[in-house]
Parts: structure tokens; sequence; C-alpha cells
């Protein structure tokens, strides 16, 4: 039972990633306001598609391949992830100080690391 309420938690937790990296590839000038970013030109665009497909792909694609398959190993990527963004905004706050917008971003990706931590737990190293 534990089992499919993690796999079922990371599905919902983490299904958002990948419309983030579809949006980022296909419309990255919309979406980077929203997370306070501006491209400059055409090599900003550039980077903006490649690193937010990167990774948010990597952190939706491998939670979405850990569900389906009951195979937590896939979850490593993603906490790995979620841990140095925490890290590297935790520095942002101390540093530069934290507004609003990044703290409503520290505690979504706090909530992700802890479903992904949860599911870790229940998933055991079992397969199906």
């Amino acid at each position: 039972m534990l089992k499919t309420v993690s796999r079922v938690a990371l599905l919902l937790t983490f299904a958002p990633a990948l419309l983030l990296a579809a949006g980022f590839l296909i419309a990255p000038e919309a979406l980077a306001p929203r997370l306070s970013l501006l491209a400059d030109g055409a090599d900003g665009l550039s980077s903006l598609r490649g690193d937010f497909l990167a990774f948010f792909g990597v952190l939706g694609g491998f939670a979405l391949w850990a569900a389906r398959t009951a195979d937590r190993r896939w979850l490593a990527a993603p906490i790995a992830l979620l841990v140095l963004v925490l890290i590297g905004r935790g520095t942002s706050a101390v540093v530069d100080g934290a507004g609003t917008d990044s703290l409503v971003l520290m505690a979504a990706e706090a909530l992700m690391l802890a479903v992904a931590l949860f599911a870790w737990r229940a998933l055991g190293g079992s397969r199906p």
C-alpha cells in the first residue's frame, strides 16, 4: 500500500516538471519571468531552452520512471538535483536576501524533495 501511495505521489508531484521542460523548450520567453529570469537575445534563449529542458526533464522524467518501474534507483538524480537547488537558493537567501518568490520556490522544492525521499524509503530496493 505504501508503495502505491508513493508512486502516485511521485506522479502528481513530478509530472508538472515535464510540462515545464516542454514549456521552456517551446516558449522560454513566456516562462522565464515566472522564475525571475531574463533572457538576453538568442544566446539567452538558447541557455534557457537547454538548461531548463535538461533540469526539468531529468527531474520529472527520472521521478516518473521511478514511479512507473517502482525502482527507487531512478530517484537518485532528482534527489541530488533538488538538494543542490536548495543549497543554491539557501546560499542566495543568506548572501543576497530572499524575496517572496524565492521562498515560495524553496518551499515547492522542499516539498518535492520530501516526496522523493518518502518514495525512496517506500520503494526500497525492490523492482516489479
